[in-house]
C-alpha cells in the first residue's frame, strides 16, 4: 500500500507541469422524474491531450447544498471543489410569501375535502342501520353540499396558485444569474477522451393525466396517457431523455419492537415505572428515525397532518405487475419553469359490455339511462389515470379524477354519462295514497309509478331497468309489490330487494311500459319513516 502511494505520488509530480485545464457545460441527458422532485444526469466529454494532472470546470453548475454523485470515465477523478464566482442573497418576495400562503390553503383544503368524502361514506353505510332514514339523508345532503363549496374553492385555490407561480418566475428571470461552476480535478493515465457523469436532484415533478374515449358504434374504448411534467431547476433540459418513476411517494422504517406492559391498578407505582421505561425506549427509537404509533387516534390525526402537508400528489401503486420507472419514447426538451403535457401512450380496448341502465329510484318524475362501459386492462398494460377526460363520440362528458392504479389485467367501469338514445317518462298516477285496513287495525301506504321508456335511435346495446323495493326492518312491517311485466332478475348482483328488467331492443320511437307499485302495510298507531 505504501509502495502503490509512492508511486501515484512520483507520478503526480512528473507531469505537473503538462497539466491542462479546461472549461465545460453539462447539460442535462436525461432526468428521472419522481412526483416532488427529479434526479437528473449531466455528462461532459473532453479530449484529454496528455497524461497526467488536469482542472476540469463544468461552467454554471453549483454542487453546493446538493447530494452529487460524479463518475468521471477515462480518468481518476482527485478532488472537487465548488466555486462561487458572485454571491446572491436569496429574499423571499412579497410574491413568493403569497405563494406560500395559497398553496398551505391548497393543501388544507384538499386534506378537508378527503375527510368530508370519507364522512360521507360513513354515512352512506350507516344508512341501513339508522331507523330515521329523513335525518340521515338530510346531514348527507349537507355533507355533499360541503364537498361541492370545497371543491370550487380547490379550483380557485389552484388557479391562484398557478397565476403566482407565473408571476414568481418572470421576478426570479429578472434578476442577475449566477455564475457558480464546479471545478474537478482528475488524473490521466493515458491520452485519450474522459466522459465526466454528474447525477444530483433537481426540483421538478410530474402528475399523471389522460383521455379515455368511446366509440359507442364499435364498442371500443381508446385510452390516451399523458405525463403533465414541471421543471424548475433554472435551466433548459435540452434533448434529453425522460423517464417517469411511479414509485411509492413515501418513505417509511419499520417501527421498534416495545413491549406493551399490564399491571393491576393497585399497583401503579409499578406500572408507572414499567410505562416509564417503555417511553423511553420509545424516544430512542424515534431519535433512530422510527416512528412508533400504538394509539390508532394519534395514527389517524398524523395522517391528516401529513396529507395537509403534501406538496405532491400521491398515487395508490399496486406492488405486482407494474414497473417502478417508465421510460418515455424519444427525446424531449424541457424549458425551466414551463410546463409539458406529454403524450407516451395510446392503447384501444374492445369493450366487454357496452350498456344502458335506468336506476329507478334516482328521480320521482325524470329518470335517465346512464351508458356504461365494462372492459379488462391489457396484460401489459398498467395505467394511472389522475386527471382524466371523458369523451363519447368525439364529444367531452365529463372531467374526473381517478387517484388509483388501474393494474394491468384488471377488469374496469365507468359512466360515459346520459345515454341521448333513449328518453324515459316516469308518471306518478296520483299522489301516495294512505288507507286504513280491517277494523282499523293496519295502514297500507301504495306507491305507484309508471316508467315509458322511448328510443329515440337504432342503437345494438342491452337496456336495463333496476327498481328498488323498501326494506322492512322489524316483522310489524310488511312490503308487497306488484308490477305488469316479470323482472328478469331479482336481487341482481346480490342486492337485496332490487330488481332488474331487461328491456328488449327497441327500434325508433318504439316504447316499453312497465307499471311499479308497492303497498306497505303496518300498525295504524305507528309512525313509518320513508
Amino acid at each position: 500500500m505504501i509502495k502503490e502511494t509512492l508511486i501515484s505520488a512520483a507520478l503526480l509530480t512528473a507531469v505537473a507541469a503538462e497539466a491542462k485545464d479546461f472549461s465545460l457545460q453539462a447539460p442535462v441527458k436525461a432526468a428521472t422524474v419522481y412526483f416532488d422532485s427529479a434526479e437528473v444526469m449531466r455528462e461532459a466529454k473532453v479530449y484529454l491531450p496528455t497524461t497526467g494532472t488536469h482542472s476540469i470546470r463544468i461552467e454554471n453548475f453549483s454542487a453546493d447544498g446538493k447530494q452529487v454523485d460524479i463518475e468521471v470515465e477515462g480518468a481518476v477523478l482527485i478532488n472537487r471543489v465548488n466555486e462561487k464566482a458572485s454571491k446572491r442573497e436569496e429574499l423571499a418576495s412579497d410574491t413568493e410569501k403569497a405563494l406560500l400562503a395559497v398553496q398551505a390553503d391548497l393543501a388544507v383544503c384538499k386534506s378537508n375535502i378527503s375527510f368530508h368524502e370519507k364522512l360521507a361514506e360513513a354515512v352512506i353505510k350507516k344508512l341501513p342501520e339508522n331507523p330515521d332514514l329523513a335525518e340521515q339523508m338530510n346531514k348527507l345532503s349537507v355533507i355533499n353540499e360541503k364537498i361541492r363549496d370545497l371543491r370550487q374553492l380547490h379550483l380557485e385555490l389552484e388557479e391562484k396558485v398557478k397565476v403566482l407561480t407565473n408571476k414568481l418566475n418572470d421576478e426570479k428571470a429578472q434578476l442577475p444569474q449566477s455564475k457558480d461552476s464546479l471545478l474537478l480535478q482528475v488524473f490521466a493515465e493515458e491520452v485519450g477522451e474522459a466522459r465526466i457523469k454528474i447525477r444530483n436532484r433537481e426540483n421538478a415533478s410530474w402528475s399523471p393525466s389522460s383521455q379515455i374515449e368511446l366509440d359507442s358504434k364499435k364498442s371500443a374504448i381508446t385510452i390516451r396517457s399523458y405525463a403533465d411534467i414541471i421543471q424548475e431547476s433554472g435551466e433548459i433540459w435540452e434533448n434529453a431523455e425522460v423517464t417517469l418513476a411511479v414509485a411509492p411517494p413515501s418513505y417509511k422504517q419499520a417501527p421498534a419492537f416495545v413491549e406493551k406492559n399490564l399491571s393491576f391498578a393497585r399497583d401503579n407505582m409499578s406500572f408507572m415505572a414499567l410505562r416509564a421505561k417503555g417511553a423511553a425506549v420509545e424516544s430512542a427509537a424515534m431519535m433512530e428515525d422510527v416512528v412508533v404509533e400504538e394509539e390508532e387516534e394519534q395514527e389517524e390525526v398524523t395522517e391528516n397532518v401529513m396529507m395537509a402537508k403534501a406538496a405532491a400528489p400521491r398515487l395508490q401503486v399496486n406492488a405486482t405487475g407494474l414497473d417502478f420507472t417508465l421510460q418515455l419514447p424519444g427525446t424531449y426538451t424541457l424549458k425551466s419553469g414551463n410546463s409539458a403535457s406529454l403524450r407516451y401512450r395510446e392503447e384501444q380496448i374492445p369493450t366487454t359490455e357496452l350498456s344502458s341502465s335506468i336506476y329507478e329510484w334516482t328521480d320521482e318524475k325524470k329518470l335517465d339511462a346512464i351508458l356504461t362501459a365494462k372492459w379488462q386492462m391489457p396484460e401489459n398494460f398498467a395505467f394511472l389515470p389522475g386527471n382524466c377526460q371523458i369523451k363519447r363520440d368525439g364529444l367531452t362528458v365529463a372531467n374526473k379524477y381517478f387517484p388509483d392504479l388501474w393494474a394491468a389485467g384488471s377488469k374496469r367501469e365507468i359512466s360515459f354519462g346520459i345515454d341521448p338514445a333513449f328518453s324515459i317518462e316516469a308518471l306518478i298516477p296520483s299522489a301516495t295514497s294512505s288507507k286504513a285496513g280491517l277494523i282499523g287495525k293496519s295502514r297500507i301506504v301504495e306507491n305507484k309509478k309508471i316508467i315509458t321508456v322511448r328510443a329515440n335511435a337504432d342503437v345494438n346495446r342491452q337496456l336495463k331497468l333496476y327498481g328498488r323495493i323498501p326494506t322492512a326492518t322489524v316483522s310489524e312491517i310488511t312490503v308487497d309489490a306488484h308490477f305488469s311485466v316479470e323482472p328478469s332478475e331479482k336481487n341482481p348482483e346480490n342486492h337485496r330487494n332490487f330488481l332488474l328488467w331487461n328491456i328488449p331492443k327497441l327500434k325508433i320511437a318504439e316504447e316499453w311500459k312497465l307499471e311499479f307499485s308497492y303497498d306497505i302495510k303496518y300498525p295504524a298507531d305507528k309512525r313509518v319513516n320513508f
